[in-house]
């Protein structure tokens, strides 16, 4: 049935009951609805025990007379709103406000009330449909029927309607009301006495042209002029579906959030078929159709993007109808130089040349670096955000805030929560091709590049931005708490559609720029989230700093709120890798060194299907990119970075007490060997997570350089020279082997002969290359000419490194007897070599080496 069927016989119906109607009518309105039920009633027992009760409920209930005030209330209020910032300081360092934007009442650019009877079917159908479908048609429940079933059980019957129950919210009651229990039952009897008085069609009407719509819309009049530009009586049906939705929830808006309204329009739609008021093939054209949309409040600002989130800030901090009276002054955040680089440079990002018509002067190009920005770039949007992450003020906004996937930008996060669970930046993470098991099916991580670059600690993994070891550290500590590390610094990671899987690394999930500057804020604040906290939310960063009155009174100061997001030492240990400018550089991303001169920035990059991240920040400073293109991104980072610290102090994030600074070997991160093989370099960890193994990856050998074999007590030593080589766990070995790394080489040179006597020493047992093991009696000789004393020792290998005596010195000299007894049953099997050494007088020596198995352990 259409709404104009509904209207006419709901009119017939009223009519016939016109008697019965005032009869009632005048009996509630003078004596009272508990007063009427004992009269009419009084032969019904159980509404005989309420009476008292409806009585004293009907006291202090507010008169629904108001109701008909509403087409006065609802005329336009002549106060406007001005909202300033701050101008760039003058001489005696003084900032004089500079107007940015005006907010005026939308409802004095449209006709005012419009009467149901006046719009086009389907906008009240539509509207209907949403909030209550049945409201036209259906008549209350019988009021016996009601109080029966109130008396016996103790609940209170609900409301005929929720159009009547948002009248009563939004206009009849001047506070909350009294108690939940309390004000439940009053709202019954206020819906039966405005039942009584009113008819549907005058309900709906005050309803229409008072209900909310967002961005200070109220009535549907006004929305269609703020949202389309055009009265109530031009919408289509796609527009009016989709300003139904928003009746329902205003935050489902296409200024706000587009894709919200284009569901809520769907819905709409959908139920508007249900109810019969259009057909499938009328939903499926009107829902197919791209809405016309007016420009968005705050567009004229000289910061539209900016003013834009003002004005939502504003709104829910003093409410739309104290906005809406006007005569307000707001001190924004925004810092107007920085906003006019910021634009200038995402217009240069854009292909439009600085300078030319219409396009600002744009200094901050000076610090861009080369790039593609100019007339040939890609880019055709980029969005810009500034930060001060200490203070939680957002000082520059360019770009309507939308959704984008994370893209690699994700993986800090997955690396903050392994160094939360205990691993540190001295980790050894894997950079070689890998495959992993995932919902039964192989599935192998590649990084950009197509490269893999080995075995790297957690820090040069991180600062180098490479997907296979983010895969592997992610299946290490697994998805759901790197979920919950990106909810605890107010990102929104739980989009249905996006899987924390071992993909997670390259796809993220969508968050807007806004979101990821604040997340990254806190951590550039020491793990701290400060910003605006508005009906128990994360704190956010804010636009406003004060509001005055027009008689100049403070009526809101901001007052930044704070949340522990993560540890100061967490926070710092991520800030220090990303702000790591030599490893960076390693990896050919040198973005800060090109503005910063010197000074550190922390910086991240990220790359997803649909554009590329820049995120940067000092202590007093984030400044964050989205863009198309990773080269349009990176320039116009650099760009406004450098511009806005060209000239300022550097700061230095301050470094909590509870880090330890251990030296680590560069290739392991673990301890340094006592030999002191490998390089080393200073790491920083959390108390508890320092390494306790000693490094045994890099190694350094003897080698014989004509044969490229290790050398052995038998090469001439003119031909040894030290080499050191890195070996590499196992998993890593193919992929040294593919590099073409030289391993550690692990044949010997070729022992043509072993002598066993030489001058005075000669060894009879053990004999060359026999298997010992246990206590071992050494036989031989030792003496000659000039004998001075014997010594017995052993080394592993065949090589003499790392010499053990057995025997320190024997001066009574042995002919085919018993050297000494060495005792193998400490040590590990493997090749060693036994060595007799003879000394004589003169200080010249004999020596036999003899190599041989030890074999302790069963086979």
């Amino acid at each position: 049935m259409r709404a104009t069927d509904i209207v006419r016989h709901r009119r017939e119906r009223a009519r016939a009951a016109q008697s019965r109607g005032r009869r009632l009518g005048r009996a509630v309105a003078g004596i009272g609805l508990g007063a009427a039920l004992v009269c009419c009633l009084a032969l019904l027992p159980v509404v005989l025990a309420m009476s008292a009760a409806l009585l004293n409920l009907t006291g202090g209930l507010p008169d629904i007379r108001r109701l008909e005030q509403l087409p006065l209330d609802a005329q336009a209020s002549t106060g406007v709103t001005r909202l300033v910032a701050l101008d760039v300081p003058a001489a005696d360092g003084t900032r004089a406000p500079v107007l940015i934007d005006t907010i005026n009442d939308p409802r004095a650019t449209g006709t005012g009330w419009v009467h149901t009877a006046q719009l086009p079917p389907h906008v009240v159908t539509a509207h209907l449909a949403v909030i209550d479908p049945d409201f036209l048609s259906a008549a209350p429940p019988p009021l016996l029927d009601e109080l029966r079933t109130w008396g016996q059980t103790g609940y209170t019957p609900a409301p005929p309607s929720s159009i009547t129950t948002q009248l009563i919210d939004a206009h009849l009651w001047q506070d909350d009301g009294p108690g939940q229990a309390r004000r439940a039952q009053q709202d019954w009897i206020l819906a039966r006495q405005i039942g009584l008085r009113y008819t549907k069609e005058q309900q709906l009407e005050w309803w229409l042209n008072t209900q909310y719509y967002g961005n200070l819309a109220y009535g549907i009049e006004t929305a269609a002029r703020v949202y389309f530009g055009k009265g109530a009586t031009e919408l289509t049906l796609g527009e009016a579906a989709l300003l139904a939705a928003a009746a329902e929830d205003p935050t489902a808006n296409p200024f706000d959030d587009l894709q919200a309204a284009r569901r809520g329009q769907a819905t709409s739609l959908s139920r508007m078929v249900t109810a019969g008021a259009i057909t499938a093939d009328e939903a499926a054209v009107a829902g197919a159709e791209l809405p016309t949309l007016a420009p968005p409040p705050g567009s004229g600002s000289a910061a539209p993007d900016f003013a834009r989130l003002a004005r939502r800030e504003l709104e829910a901090i003093l409410g739309a109808e104290r906005l809406l009276a006007g005569g307000l002054q707001v001190e924004t955040t925004l810092d107007l130089a920085l906003q006019k680089q910021a634009i200038c440079v995402t217009a240069a990002a854009r292909g439009e040349v600085p300078g030319s018509a219409g396009a600002p002067a744009c200094p901050a190009l000076a610090f861009a670096g080369p790039s593609s920005m100019g007339p040939d770039g890609e880019a055709r949007t980029a969005e810009v955000i500034a930060i001060n992450p200490a203070s939680g003020e957002l000082l520059a906004l360019t770009g309507e805030p939308a959704a984008h996937s994370l893209g690699t930008l994700v993986q800090p996060f997955i690396y903050l929560t392994a160094l939360s669970q205990g691993y540190s930046a001295a980790t050894l993470t894997m950079d070689t091709p890998a495959i992993y098991l995932q919902d039964g099916r192989p599935y192998g991580p590649r990084n950009a590049d197509g490269q893999y670059w080995g075995p790297l600690r957690l820090r040069q993994a991180l600062a180098s931005g490479r997907t296979v070891p983010a895969t592997q550290v992610l299946s290490w500590v697994g998805g759901d708490r790197v979920r919950a590390t990106a909810r605890a610094l107010g990102l929104s990671p739980d989009n249905e559609a996006v899987t924390a899987d071992l993909a997670f690394p390259e796809r993220g999930f969508p968050a807007t720029l806004p979101e990821v500057g604040g997340a990254f804020a806190s951590i550039g604040n020491g793990g701290i989230t400060t910003g605006v906290a508005l009906a128990g939310d994360v704190p956010h960063p804010t636009t406003i700093r004060r509001v005055r009155d027009a008689a100049g009174l403070e009526v809101y100061t901001y007052a930044p709120a704070t949340r522990d997001a993560l540890s100061p030492e967490l926070a710092y240990l991520l800030t220090d890798i990303l702000s790591d400018t030599e490893t960076r550089c390693k990896t050919g991303d040198c973005l800060e060194t090109v503005v910063l001169d010197g000074r550190r920035a922390a910086t991240v990059t990220g790359t997803a299907e649909d554009g590329a991240w820049v995120v940067g920040y000092t202590p007093a400073l984030l400044v964050g990119v989205w863009t198309e293109t990773s080269a349009t991104a990176s320039a116009t980072w650099r760009g406004l970075m450098g511009w806005a610290l060209d000239g300022t102090p550097a700061t230095i994030p301050s470094r909590p007490a509870g880090l330890h600074a251990v030296e680590v070997c560069a290739a392991s991160g673990r301890l340094p060997s006592p030999e002191g093989d490998c390089p080393v370099v200073r790491e920083w960890f959390i108390a508890g997570t320092e390494p306790a193994e000693v490094d045994t990856m890099v190694r350094e050998a003897a080698i014989d350089r004509d044969t490229g074999r290790l050398a052995t007590i038998f090469t001439p030593p003119q031909l040894i020279e030290r080499r050191t080589y890195i070996v590499y766990p196992p998993e890593a070995t193919v992929w040294a082997e593919n590099a073409g790394i030289e391993s550690l080489p692990t044949e010997y040179d070729t022992i043509r002969r072993v002598p066993t006597q030489q001058g005075g020493a000669a060894v009879l047992s053990p004999e060359p290359f026999a298997v010992v093991s246990g206590q071992w009696s050494v036989l031989g000789s030792a003496g000659g000419d000039d004998f001075a004393y014997y010594r017995l020792a052993y080394f592993h290998g065949l090589l003499p490194e790392a010499m053990q005596p057995l025997f320190e010195r024997g001066e009574t000299p042995v002919t085919g007897g018993e050297l000494g007894v060495w005792d193998t049953t400490l040590l590990e099997d493997g090749l060693y070599t036994l060595l007799l050494t003879v000394v004589h007088g003169d200080q010249t020596f004999d020596e036999v080496a003899i190599p041989v198995m030890i074999a302790n352990e069963p086979q």
